[in-house]
């Protein structure tokens, strides 16, 4: 038997959360930062798979601090 409280957690996840001025603005960030990090990647390490790795890993990184912020929209300063 389903409880309100899941079927509330789950419209959430899976519901379009169209971001806000300050949301874009905190998503370019996070890019941007593994932007550089990605570069510094491609540029220091020999291209094999664990290099690849990283640049997955990195992308699911990004992916994953987008959705702490889609999901979780608290402004940094704690407002």
């Amino acid at each position: 038997m389903r409880r309100i409280e899941e079927d509330a957690i789950i419209n959430e996840l899976f519901s379009y959360h169209p971001p806000t001025h300050e949301q874009t603005e905190r998503f370019k960030a996070i890019r941007d930062k593994a932007w550089s990090l990605a570069l510094s990647i491609v540029t220091y390490c020999p291209d094999n798979p664990e290099r690849d790795t990283s640049i997955t890993k990195l992308r699911e990184t990004v992916m994953w601090a987008n959705s702490a912020i889609a999901l979780n929209s608290n402004p940094i300063d704690g407002e």
